[in-house]
């Protein structure tokens, strides 16, 4: 799935199924049997990516549904259930990759969200009632959803609907194979045809390229030469900043630090800063 600019947003049909999905979704209240350990997925028809699907409202706090995009997603979720793996509660949202729906109070919304909501003619009364939608990318704030993360939402919402009531007839639906893998909804590629179960093997990691640039040795020994010699140490690392960079037609994002520092005296050797992805 593309990392859309805001400027495409969902048409006003597109908002209307999404919103009814939820409202169905919401209706069916799957976490009086479901907990966020119970993941499905959904395969996404138009670029083949796997939603992993998880149901939020076990322990009364937050009520939802999210969808974990793809492996890397899938990565995400297991990281945040093994919490300690973070240095602080902010570091988990920049391993986030999922589309996000929660059901909140009115005031938690803003007023984008309330101003949609009365275009598309809905009204909501209630605690935790009002649908909440947001798309979480790895370094990046919180954001609307474009045009293709609405439609896939409604289609994972869709399959949740009639999925969730399975589970409670068959609590051993989700369970995870022995080679690892989920419970998936996959749609027939036949012509006419509809949604089937399948187990398909979870997709690889994204892999990373490093570049590499050959050294000029003879550069290398002049530096030696006119270089003094110390016993400095130098750490470096890579992180986000807590500012938020909102630019023109794109996502809102956390700049990426990439910094060295003299371990001893803490002086700050060099950094640089760029978007994320």
């Amino acid at each position: 799935m593309t990392n859309e600019a805001p400027d495409n947003p969902p048409s006003a049909e597109e908002w209307k199924k999404v919103y009814d999905e939820a409202a169905r979704f919401r209706a069916i209240a799957p976490w009086g049997w479901m907990c966020d350990s119970d993941l499905f997925g959904v395969k996404n028809p138009a670029d083949g990516e796997i939603g992993y699907c998880c149901v939020l409202g076990a322990v009364e706090e937050v009520f939802g549904l999210v969808v974990y995009l793809g492996r890397e997603g899938l990565e995400g979720y297991r990281r945040v259930k093994n919490f300690g793996q973070f240095e602080s509660p902010d570091d988990i949202l920049h391993v986030q990759k999922n589309l996000s729906l929660t059901f909140n109070d009115r005031s938690d919304l803003q007023k984008e969200d309330l101003q949609r909501i009365q275009e598309i003619g809905l009204k909501f009364n209630g605690r935790n009632a009002w649908p909440f939608f947001r798309s979480y990318r790895p370094g990046y704030f919180p954001w609307h959803l474009t045009s293709e993360e609405a439609r896939f939402l409604a289609l994972c919402l869709g399959q949740a609907n009639e999925t969730v009531l399975r589970f409670k007839k068959d609590p051993d639906l989700f369970k995870v194979s022995g080679d690892g893998r989920y419970f998936v909804r996959v749609r027939d590629d036949a012509p006419g045809g509809g949604w089937k179960d399948a187990r398909p093997e979870p997709a690889s990691m994204r892999k990373v390229t490093i570049v590499t640039q050959d050294m000029d040795p003879r550069r290398l020994e002049r530096v030696q030469e006119v270089s003094p010699r110390t016993k400095m140490t130098w750490e470096a690392d890579m992180f986000y900043t807590p500012a938020v960079i909102h630019e023109k037609n794109k996502r809102p994002y956390f700049p990426a630090a990439v910094m060295f520092v003299d371990s001893e005296s803490n002086f700050i050797l060099n950094a640089a800063y760029s978007e994320a992805g």
